[in-house]
């Protein structure tokens, strides 16, 4: 059986908008949590079919954008995106050797 509870108004608007205000919250963490994604080294190394040696020699010589914390090393995913937008190369067209 549903229990009745009668509140005043203004306690109801209040509650009204703290229910808007979490909801905004929880939108806007999701809706930035795609664009801020942060990885690991190995997920790089995984996600991106790379080996250590490289994602390294990348860091080293200034390729990719990186954070480290201690020993644990991180990328944002859309500074790893914009890197390889950027040393991207349009297909060759293949020359027919044939006369």
């Amino acid at each position: 059986m549903s229990e009745i509870v009668i509140i005043p108004k203004t306690e109801l608007d209040d509650l009204r908008a703290k229910v808007d205000h979490l909801i905004k919250l929880v939108s806007d963490i999701s809706s930035t949590s795609d664009k801020k994604k942060v990885i690991t080294n190995d997920q790089l190394i995984a996600d991106y079919g790379i080996s250590k040696k490289t994602a390294q020699n990348w860091r080293t010589n200034g390729v990719i954008r990186f954070m480290r914390v201690g020993r644990k090393i991180y990328y944002n995913t859309e500074d790893v995106l914009e890197t390889l937008r950027s040393h991207s190369h349009d297909a060759f067209k293949r020359k027919s050797l044939r006369p």
